[in-house]
């Protein structure tokens, strides 16, 4: 994104979200790799965001929901992330 590369930033970011959630439903106990799908969301939903995409409130939603379950589990949380 930092290269004015928004397209290719999404398709980055993309992936880096496919293989977070692959490595989350591995470990469903692990608080890092649950935190990581989130957080590929939530720079998903940035790059969208700066190419005015209506998918970007799609992303903001899923990483919501995806902390929302990690608080719900007892995965800690930092304040930061809240």
């Amino acid at each position: 994104m930092a290269l004015g590369s928004l397209p290719e930033a999404q398709r980055l970011f993309g992936e880096s979200l496919r293989i977070a959630q692959r490595l989350a439903e591995s470990d469903p106990a692990n608080a890092v790799w649950q935190a990581d799908p989130w957080v590929s969301c939530w720079r998903v939903a940035n790059a969208m965001d700066n190419q005015q995409s209506p998918d970007a409130n799609m992303y903001c939603r899923i990483a919501y929901d995806t902390l929302a379950a990690m608080e719900k589990a007892g995965l800690v949380v930092s304040p930061q992330d809240q």
